[in-house]
């Protein structure tokens, strides 16, 4: 599933450019209601993608990311956001992993602390979520056992209504 978010900053970067070239991500305001309209789109997506019928939706970010990034760009907590129905989260550790600039990513200062911020609320909101660490081959096998265990259990109905 495609990042919302990030389609969105390459957009608002674009504009700002167009005013002043030399601008970069990190030189924007962010304003909580873009968060929002984020939040909202890539739910959207996330609730076509699972419409089409694969027992298996794979999100590079979601509702609960948004709000982390809203923190951090804002500085403030995060308004209520479209909330997706999240069944298992992936969390990558830093460790041993060379940071990767790809144009777009906020910078290597931050990185270990958004990591540990993302797992503090892991933990505080008690979302089943699994730590994969390790080289990339070991870090897939773990994120790949984690699904097959999700998927193992197999899946319910909500009661109707």
């Amino acid at each position: 599933m495609p990042e919302y978010g990030r389609l969105y900053c390459e957009e608002k970067l674009a504009l700002a450019r167009r005013r002043d070239p030399s601008l970069w991500l990190g030189d924007l305001d962010w304003e909580s209601e873009e968060f929002t309209v984020i939040a909202e789109r890539q739910f959207a997506w996330e609730e076509s993608a699972a419409r089409a019928g694969s027992p298996l939706l794979v999100c590079d970010t979601d509702a609960f990311a948004t709000e982390l990034w809203h923190e951090r760009y804002v500085g403030t907590p995060a308004p209520p956001l479209a909330r997706g129905r999240g069944d298992l989260w992936i969390l990558t550790d830093t460790a041993g992993v060379p940071f990767e600039q790809d144009g777009w990513r906020d910078g290597e200062t931050i990185r270990e602390a958004m990591s540990a911020r993302f797992a503090e609320e892991l933990r505080r909101r008690r979302l089943p979520h699994v730590v994969v660490a390790g080289p990339h081959e070991r870090r897939l096998s773990e994120a790949v056992d984690a699904v097959d265990a999700l998927l193992g259990k197999g899946w319910t109905f909500t009661p109707p209504r």
